[in-house]
């Protein structure tokens, strides 16, 4: 269950998955997802990601839906190899998931990316090859319909909150994730969390957040459309 404060007063029960430091973290069922890699981005987008999906939860503390996406590009390199007929080519190679971490790690914290809901070992290598191309396996989609997980948002300096994209397994400690967002903080790569919404120049974090409201996650291709409320 989403961290409580308190269960015994009523006017409290707003605060439930309150964290501290403008940060809360609730459970949340995933109700849909949908492929937005590539060319399949949404109609208002005005870029494109290798991998990208928009998922929409339901809170489960208070049935609040939320929609967001998460998706970015990889790291590549170019390389030179010969061609069949021996003629020099240059090639365009994945050196690492870069800003696609996202997506990777929602299917994870779904249990979708993993040998058994897959079928075995050679299938989850087949899955993570085609992800370098840009694919989802439509059964990893399946498979984290109807699961649980959890999400963090937080409070800016006008007040308002912001779902961060990145989403957590079930089972991980509220605290170790509120510590893995606020490392990405002091890593500056969000800037609009303040942790007082009412003062943002509680300490040397907010004085971080104070220049720039634009939200920038871990690269700048994996920006997001965020649910603010």
């Amino acid at each position: 269950m989403p961290l409580s404060l308190s269960t015994t007063s009523g006017s409290q029960k707003s605060i439930e998955g309150y964290m501290g430091d403008s940060i809360f973290i609730d459970e949340a069922e995933v109700i849909e997802v949908i492929n937005r890699s590539g060319s399949k981005k949404s109609a208002n987008q005005g870029w494109v990601n290798d991998l990208q999906i928009e998922v929409k939860f339901r809170l489960l503390k208070n049935d609040w839906e939320r929609t967001f996406n998460m998706g970015g590009n990889f790291r590549k390199e170019l390389v030179k190899e010969k061609d069949k007929e021996g003629n020099t080519i240059t090639k365009e190679v994945v050196t690492d998931w870069g800003g696609t971490f996202k997506v990777r790690g929602f299917f994870e914290a779904c249990n979708a990316l993993q040998e058994d809901a897959l079928g075995g070992k050679e299938e989850l290598q087949a899955t993570l090859e085609a992800m370098e191309r840009g694919e989802i396996n439509p059964i990893c989609i399946e498979k984290a319909k109807g699961t649980t997980v959890k999400l963090l948002s937080y409070r800016k300096a006008d007040g308002k909150s912001k779902s961060w994209n990145q989403v957590a397994h079930v089972k991980r400690d509220n605290q170790k994730w509120k510590d893995y967002f606020l490392s990405q903080v002091d890593k500056e790569y969000v800037r609009d969390y303040v942790p007082d919404a009412k003062s943002a120049t509680s300490n040397s974090t907010s004085s971080k957040a104070n220049g720039a409201l634009d939200m920038t996650w871990e690269n700048e291709d994996s920006e997001s459309k965020l649910d603010e409320f």
